[in-house]
């Protein structure tokens, strides 16, 4: 196909040019607008000559509409200036009057001069010409925000896109002057830059279908110059596939990328890659051979990132990523230095929110599903999947392959599952039992809520065919936490990502909002990873409270009450925000939906992010073991209470030592013991002055983790990741801890469970040696180590 030349577009008559919110239009001679002041102007357009050389392409004179609801904004051509004013507040649409396919590629540049105000940029995908405002992408560069960015309104899964932007420097915000281009594809990859540099990396909208394209301003008065405008049709791999490699899988294909797992006594992947005629082929930019014949291409253990670019004959270019990975020796894969060896890790890449803990009573099977990136460690990648593991005890589980894929309408992040018993979403038939009604509701990177049903008890998810059920793309919009009321049969649903709020539902398609959670001054609360569930007040069923718990974090003692408004409202109780664990490393906490014995259990994810940093760990993120938590008086408030579940206990191993009532001086009873993975007691009286170092176990010859609790009540934990501290006032004159040690992380829960505090502890246990000593003698009433055993059969 003939290279199409480079279009110099210089706008005149035959440029539609509309404004919105009360817009005017310019004709092929002119016509009446109306100014940002309401006074009526002449506006006076020069013909240009238009140089295009697909005739398909060549503007045609703009008909001036009879009627148009926008009227503010002025448009001028002259001297090979295109002018678009716009003082007010809204935006000022200027349309080139054919649309471009959804099938066409492009890229549009020019020189602006934002000569007042605040904005000016480009528009595409407008889908009504004669009303632009209501569908439209945009890419502009505003003074007033700071900001450069690509967007989206009333259509597409761009939204807001605040990751699509980059701020301005100073220097940039005093300019005037600025170069901007963009490409847009027809699948709906989109990238701009910004004086020749690209604005972060291409950005796709799957729901891009061509449309209008031209010119806006925003409260602004913009010069365009140096219009150029260029059409192709864009290349890419019509088909990839390998000769050699049994697991292959592919993830979000329409985005340009391919994703598979080799076996690790895989070295070499013959490749075989095919695409249209007159197209060349770069791999890791080397030519790919014109020829039938398979490459070889070198696979090295661990994670392998390969370019494949597509050149057009026409000059497009299509670049495709293909990860793969090279899976670790199944006899090595969960010893390596780092791993924890009783707490949960995906065997390789990154995984972070626990998601979707749900029980199937008709099984006898939990199942986990977590937030999981096929592409490696590097949580920047994006691309979330769901995860899935599956346990009958809660503390062994069995990874299994991926439970919910990326679509078009984007990436599948947090959300919840619940049991459908009722069938209230008709997904399901006789054939699926009413334990095993698994339905999920989750969040995408768009900001739309989504669902997806399991027929076979929580194992394959289909998708709804209507999806997306409840979308807001111009806030922040995510994870949403379902439970079910029984009263009032009907769901409930809390979702943040931004302000809190609550919704109901009698089928999980249809949502109704009530009310943003508030505090006890009617603050709207803010975060992600909201639950929201009820708890009985220690023990007594007539004295239901519910906690609202934000990526347990902290949270909020109320109640649930409907107003005279009708509408559903979490009504605090309690004023004061109580912290959940006193370490911050554990976050995103959730709880699961149900339980085989009744119990509110909750996991955290461990905040790790250290796999990128070492060579020798291709896995990144751990989730805590669940705890059960109840609500219970505590000195006079209402406080959560967490302890590890019973099922823990058939983990444990040997007793390594245990000690009962005596002094501590300066001898060390741990001196002799190298515990690895285990559990330690420890009942002592609280000292009256100094303070009691508890645990002092080196790591390496430069670092040590220590855990000390001294006479004012502090309880002090210093790992290499930080130092954290808790209030932990004696009871009756004694402390009692059970601390949990695993390779990379450590667990305290003090006094029963009234004080939590976890932390990441990412060290190699070069030196481990373990100490307990007093600045003065100290009464212990208990010490025992216990060893606990690997789940993973070591």
């Amino acid at each position: 196909m003939k290279r199409i030349q480079r279009l110099l577009i210089i706008l005149l008559s035959s440029l539609m040019l509309v404004g919105c919110h009360h817009g005017g239009i310019a004709s092929s001679t002119s016509t009446d607008a109306t100014d940002s002041t309401g006074s009526d102007t002449e506006v006076e357009t020069t013909p240009y000559e238009v140089l295009v050389e697909d005739p398909s392409f060549r503007p045609t004179a703009a008909q001036t509409p009879t009627s148009f609801p926008y009227q503010v904004g002025t448009w001028s051509a002259q001297d090979g200036v295109l002018t678009g004013t716009n003082a007010s507040a809204g935006n000022c649409f200027a349309l080139l009057p054919e649309a471009m396919g959804e099938n066409t590629s492009f890229t549009l540049s020019a020189d602006l001069r934002i000569e007042e105000g605040a904005a000016g940029g480009f528009v595409f995908g407008v889908k009504n010409k004669d009303n632009p405002g209501a569908a439209w992408y945009g890419v502009n560069i505003d003074r007033e925000t700071g900001n450069t960015r690509l967007f989206s309104s009333g259509t597409g899964i761009i939204g807001a896109a605040t990751s699509a932007q980059r701020r301005l420097t100073d220097e940039e915000k005093a300019r005037s002057d600025f170069h901007l281009e963009m490409t847009v594809y027809a699948d709906g990859t989109i990238w701009f830059l910004l004086d020749g540099v690209p604005v972060g990396n291409a950005y796709t909208d799957t729901e891009y279908s061509g449309g209008y394209l031209g010119f806006y301003t925003f409260k602004a008065k913009v010069c365009y110059s140096n219009i150029t405008l260029k059409t192709f049709t864009a290349g890419g791999l019509s088909a990839l596939d390998f000769e050699n490699v049994a697991c292959y899988d592919i993830y979000a294909s329409d985005r340009g990328l391919y994703t598979g797992t080799v076996s690790h006594d895989t070295d070499i992947a013959l490749l075989k890659l095919s695409t249209a005629k007159g197209q060349t082929i770069y791999v890791d930019g080397r030519r790919y051979p014109d020829s039938d014949k398979p490459v070889a291409v070198p696979v090295q253990p661990g994670v392998n990132a390969l370019s494949i670019v597509v050149d057009g004959s026409d000059g497009s270019r299509k670049e495709t990523d293909l990860i793969l990975t090279r899976e670790t020796d199944p006899a090595t894969v969960y010893g390596d230095t780092y791993r924890p060896q009783y707490h949960f890790t995906a065997q390789k890449n990154w995984i972070n929110d626990p998601n979707g803990l749900v029980y199937n009573a008709d099984t006898g099977e939990y199942h986990m599903y977590y937030q999981y990136c096929p592409l490696g460690v590097n949580a920047g990648a994006h691309l979330k999947v769901w995860g899935h593991a599956v346990s009958t005890d809660l503390v062994n589980w069995k990874e299994l392959p991926i439970a919910i894929d990326a679509d078009k309408l984007g990436y599948v992040y947090s959300g919840c599952c619940v049991v459908d018993r009722e069938n209230t979403s008709g997904f399901f038939d006789d054939t699926t039992s009413p334990d095993s009604r698994i339905v999920a509701i989750y969040s995408t990177n768009t900001r739309r809520v989504c669902l997806a049903y399991s027929p076979d008890g929580g194992y394959n998810f289909t998708k709804f065919v209507d999806n997306p059920v409840l979308l807001l793309p111009d806030e922040p919009f995510r994870d949403p936490k379902v439970v079910w009321l029984e009263e009032e049969g009907k769901w409930l649903m809390i979702i943040a990502g931004g302000r809190a709020r609550l919704y109901t539902s009698t089928d999980l398609k249809t949502w109704t909002f009530h009310s943003f959670v508030t505090d006890e001054n009617g603050t709207i609360l803010e975060g992600e990873c909201p639950d929201l569930f009820p708890l009985a007040l220690d023990g007594n069923e007539d004295a239901i409270k519910w906690v609202y718990l934000s990526a347990g974090r902290h949270y909020y003692i109320g109640d649930l009450v409907e107003k005279q408004d009708g509408k559903l409202h979490f009504v605090v109780t309690q004023g004061q925000r109580t912290d959940y664990n006193a370490g911050t490393n554990a976050y995103a906490t959730t709880s699961f939906y149900n339980d085989a014995k009744g119990r509110r259990l909750l996991v955290s994810w461990f905040v790790d992010s250290s796999a990128e940093s070492k060579t020798d760990k291709n896995w990144d993120g751990m989730l805590t073991f669940p705890y059960e938590t109840t609500l219970c008086t505590v000195n006079g408030s209402m406080k959560l209470v967490s302890k590890p579940i019973e099922e823990l206990e058939a983990q444990y191993g040997e007793v390594v030592t245990e000690l009962s009532d005596f002094v501590m001086e300066n001898k060390n009873p741990l001196a002799n013991i190298k515990p690895g993975p285990c559990k330690i007691e420890l009942i002592f009286e609280a000292p009256s002055s100094g303070a009691l170092t508890l645990l002092d176990y080196e790591m390496s010859p430069y670092t040590e983790t220590s855990l000390v609790y001294d006479a004012c009540g502090t309880l002090t934990l210093k790992t290499v990741r930080g130092t954290y501290r808790a209030s932990l006032p004696p009871k009756d004159g004694k402390v009692k801890l059970e601390i949990y040690i695993d390779r990379s992380l450590i667990e305290i829960f003090a006094n029963d469970g009234e004080v939590l505090l976890s932390a990441v502890n990412m060290q190699p246990a070069v030196k481990q040696v373990l100490r307990l000593f007093a600045d003065a003698s100290c009464q212990i009433d208990l010490l025992r180590v216990t060893a606990i055993r690997s789940i993973y059969g070591r």
